[in-house]
């Protein structure tokens, strides 16, 4: 997925966060996942830039039989520095941003390499949350 970001006109990758493992949540069994995050510069509004991650999941492959159940690819919008969005589903910052590890660590990691701002709430619970569970960089 970083890959095709790097290769798109419309985008800019700024920096990547390291690739942390991840387990799901309220679910029977645990399942692991795959997480990182990219801080990238686009001139694109919020629901373009959405449907434009949408495609790249097409691209690899993007299965999802139901909500809440395991995928092959999942590109979210997190956050923006310069704006809030809201319409139908789709909400920058994202929803479940500050309640799921999995988004803030990589988040703020993103966003230290880009030398953007870290929100202070941000940056709070990503001293709570553990950061040991780093699989590559």
């Amino acid at each position: 997925a970083v890959f095709l970001l790097k290769n798109k006109s419309d985008f800019l990758v700024i920096s990547q966060s390291k690739i942390y493992k991840n387990y799901s949540i309220n679910t029977a069994k645990k399942l692991s996942f795959l997480n990182c995050c990219v801080a990238i510069k686009t001139n694109l509004s919020a629901l373009i830039l959405y449907k434009e991650l949408k495609v790249i999941e097409q691209k690899l492959g993007r299965i999802r039989p139901c909500k809440n159940s395991p995928r092959t690819i999942d590109l979210d919008v997190l956050l923006c520095l310069n704006f809030n969005y809201k319409k139908d589903n789709f909400f920058v910052p994202h929803k479940e941003l500050l309640k799921r590890d999995f988004f803030i660590i990589p988040a703020i990691e993103a966003l230290n390499l880009a030398k953007w701002p870290i929100n202070f709430k941000l940056n709070k619970l990503g001293r709570i949350f553990n950061t040991n569970r780093i699989l590559s960089a």
